[in-house]
């Protein structure tokens, strides 16, 4: 199958400063996409993909001038295959991206951002999700990524020139089980899971020369339909999800700033569908 997609942007914005002086922005860019997928065997799909893209960016420099939009390229290709006869599909997907006018801090005004330069972002994706007994779904996703710069400077007056991006992992895993008791059992209705999110280390700055280091966190998950107590519930859900269980202290600096990870969290709701 083959798909064809295209738009025309026209972005008119003002931004006011705190003298109140106002800068017109007025953008527009036309974008496309082209996409093809073959169907080459039962639940074989391989695909490719090329698309551009257009993000204006409101603000202004520390010289008052309207930032620039940000404009890319992107191609990506892979496959997506469901094993027949069985509840396991996976798909792997390898992407180049560059984009250019990316905003980020200006190195010679730290108050303010430039949108300057350009980034490569390439790699690839894996994921998996199976569903292996009734109630029992395991989802399981990798994915490995090199962003780097290609045209850039750092706030010495560094060339950045082919260095990664800093606190941006190369690698990262994750992996989640969750179980749904049988109505036969007591215990139905009810939902347990947990999980695994891994993040391998990254550069602490854009000069590559300190390293962040790895990161391992635990997730997990309690959830009762209470259809199981009578079906005139249905659609009515209580959960619970916790995330960093263990509550590990960590810190990822990127760019010459630290920011403290996200400590152990809990978030109740009561959700209904229907």
């Amino acid at each position: 199958m083959l798909t064809l997609s295209g738009r025309y942007d026209w972005v008119f914005q003002n931004t006011v400063d705190t003298t109140g002086a106002a800068t017109q922005q007025n953008d527009q860019a036309f974008t496309g996409r082209v996409g093809l997928n073959y169907l080459l065997a039962p639940g074989l799909v391989p695909y490719a993909s090329y698309a551009t893209t257009f993000a204006p960016q409101p603000g202004t420099d520390a010289s008052g001038r309207a930032f620039r939009p940000a404009t890319g390229d992107q191609i990506e290709a892979g496959v997506k295959y469901l094993i027949p006869g069985t509840n396991i599909q996976a798909g792997f997907a390898g992407f180049n991206i560059v984009q250019s006018s990316v905003l980020r801090t200006d190195p010679n005004n730290i108050a303010f951002q430039i949108a300057t330069g350009s980034v490569q972002s390439r790699g690839f994706e894996m994921e998996a999700i199976a569903n292996f007994a009734p109630g029992t779904n395991l989802t399981l996703a990798y994915t490995h990524l090199d962003l780097l710069y290609l045209r850039q400077t750092s706030f010495a007056g560094q060339v950045l020139d082919g260095n990664y991006l800093s606190g941006i992992p190369g690698d990262t895993f994750t992996g989640f089980l969750t179980y749904l008791f049988p109505p036969s059992s007591a215990l139905s209705g009810l939902t347990l899971g947990g999980g695994v999110r891994f993040s391998a280390n990254s550069y602490a700055n854009d000069e590559n020369t300190v390293r962040n280091p790895t990161v391992t966190l635990f997730d997990a998950l309690v959830a009762y339909d209470f259809a199981a107590i009578d079906p005139k519930y249905k659609g009515f859900r209580a959960q619970v999800n916790a995330n960093n269980i263990f509550d590990r202290n960590y810190f990822t600096c990127q760019a010459g700033f630290c920011y403290r990870g996200a400590p152990a969290t809990v978030i109740g709701s009561l959700i209904y569908r229907w």
